[in-house]
């Protein structure tokens, strides 16, 4: 991206991940801002109407203050992960990251060659500047699933975001009641 965007281009679509390291991905942003380059990288789930929906009722507080995102069945780390990553940044209005920590997992019995080097699976935990906390489970298997938890309620996410469960605190006959969002 580099070489592409210091050559006159006047924007790059680029696939995920753009970079293997930090250095690597700051490099990549500052030559791209440097040449007045439109950059965009292909995290297409954020244009869903269905996570915009669910974006919005975050934002308008429908769960409460959101308290945090945890993502099932992520998969591996390039090619699944960093979709879970943006999504749950877009989800949250994009908060600032203060500190992260996480694990490659081992690959899955199985599995071996330069697959599954170069793109492990893995789980990790990211708390953000404003408290909210991502956690990413690198060991179940599945479609892309959420739970949204919020001071006021759940929202349970399936399918890949096109089935979602709102849990909210019940009345005195019930603790929780479910209800299709």
């Amino acid at each position: 991206a580099p070489i592409v965007a210091a050559s006159g281009v006047q924007a790059i679509f680029c696939e995920k991940p753009i970079a293997t390291s930090m250095a690597e991905a700051d490099h990549i942003v500052k030559t791209v801002q440097d040449n007045g380059v439109v950059f965009a990288c292909a995290y297409l789930r954020r244009w869903r109407p269905y996570y915009q929906t669910i974006r919005d009722a975050i934002a308008e507080g429908q769960f409460g203050d959101l308290l945090s995102i945890s993502a099932f069945g992520v998969g591996t780390l390039m090619h699944a992960g960093t979709h879970y990553a943006d999504l749950m940044s877009f989800l949250a209005g994009e908060p600032e990251p203060v500190w992260a920590f996480g694990r490659v997992e081992p690959p899955p019995k199985g599995t071996s060659g330069r697959g599954a080097e170069i793109d492990p699976p893995g789980s990790g935990y990211i708390e953000m500047k404003n408290g909210v906390r991502f956690f990413l489970d690198g060991l179940s298997k599945g479609p892309i699933s959420f739970v949204i938890a919020g001071s006021g309620g759940q929202l349970v996410v399936h399918n890949d975001g096109r089935d979602a469960t709102h849990w909210h605190p019940g009345d005195h006959t019930r603790w929780w009641v479910q209800e299709p969002f």
